[in-house]
């Protein structure tokens, strides 16, 4: 398969507004069974969801979403349109809108898993949300406390965890400098990219979407609108809503260190610990299938 082609652009099922963005939706399956609902990360559309949505959608009710800024869902403007605050309100947006009478069981890979994090810490979040599967995706807070917390035990292992994290995180330095990944990763992204994957993944990159590029620079404002902020503020916070945590072993981006304090983030968390890398969704998507599977029929609300 030639991987630099570009994806063909689909048609969303309908669109959903969340303030002032327009959020293109995609469903799939029967929408009286359980909604199992896919967000993606950066610098991905829904179509990273293609593998996993195929073996869930004959038992659920699968909806998936470009998220603001992204893919079919543009959104120009300033950074202050990508807190985790609106991002949330998108989740739920989506949610009571694909499933007005049940909570959904959202699954979230890379920033979704982020975004999740805010929307199922909130106070009334289990209106929404019958369960959460992140995968390779912490709470900014909590990431934040942890390496607080090796700060202020300045053993020679902890200094060596940060200085580790320092080094893989270089790359949102390069996001937060002014005008630099806007100048960039237009000229380059395409490019890149597949090389990127390969190296890190070890396969071959999907079909890139028409808008990567556009949706490189849009991710930029996510971490220009919540990265540094968070740094200074983090808020101690945990879900009420039962979390099943993938943390891959190979993660090149999270490693599993960052979750060792996570059964402090849930009052009902499940973890595993799968032997693959970052983009877990396209390099065994039937490895996230499964699990989701078996969690959301144990959370479910309806008979499974």
């Amino acid at each position: 398969m030639d991987r630099t082609r570009q994806a063909e652009p689909r048609t969303a099922s309908s669109f959903v507004i969340s303030g002032d963005a327009r959020l293109a939706v995609f469903e799939h399956g029967d929408p009286s069974s359980e909604t199992v609902l896919l967000v993606h990360g950066w610098p991905d559309t829904h179509a990273v969801w293609d593998g996993v949505v195929s073996l869930l959608a004959a038992s659920f009710h699968v909806v998936t979403y470009d998220t603001r800024g992204h893919g079919a869902s543009p959104l120009p403007g300033s950074s202050e349109q990508f807190t985790l605050d609106l991002l949330a309100d998108d989740v739920v947006a989506v949610a009571r809108a694909v499933s007005p009478d049940l909570p959904v069981h959202p699954v979230a890979h890379d920033w979704g898993s982020i975004q999740l994090w805010e929307a199922v810490c909130r106070p009334d979040a289990a209106q929404w949300f019958a369960s959460f599967t992140s995968i390779s995706g912490p709470s900014l807070d909590h990431a934040t406390l942890w390496l607080r917390g090796l700060a202020k035990r300045p053993t020679p292992r902890n200094l060596a965890t940060l200085a580790h994290r320092a080094a893989k995180s270089s790359y949102i330095y390069f996001f937060l400098t002014p005008g630099l990944p806007e100048a960039l990763l237009p000229v380059v992204g395409r490019r890149v990219w597949p090389r990127l994957f390969k190296a890190t993944e070890g396969i071959d990159a999907p079909e890139p979407a028409a808008t990567l590029t556009d949706d490189m620079v849009a991710g930029v404002r996510l971490y220009r609108a919540n990265m540094v902020q968070r740094l200074l503020h983090p808020k101690p916070r945990r879900s009420a809503v039962p979390v099943q945590l993938v943390v891959s072993s190979g993660d090149i981006a999270m490693k599993p260190s960052m979750f060792a304090d996570a059964a402090d983030w849930s009052v009902d968390l499940t973890r595993i610990d799968p032997d693959r890398g970052h983009w877990l969704p396209v390099s065994d998507p039937q490895l996230v299938a499964d699990p989701v599977t078996t969690y959301v029929h144990a959370r479910g609300g309806k008979d499974a």
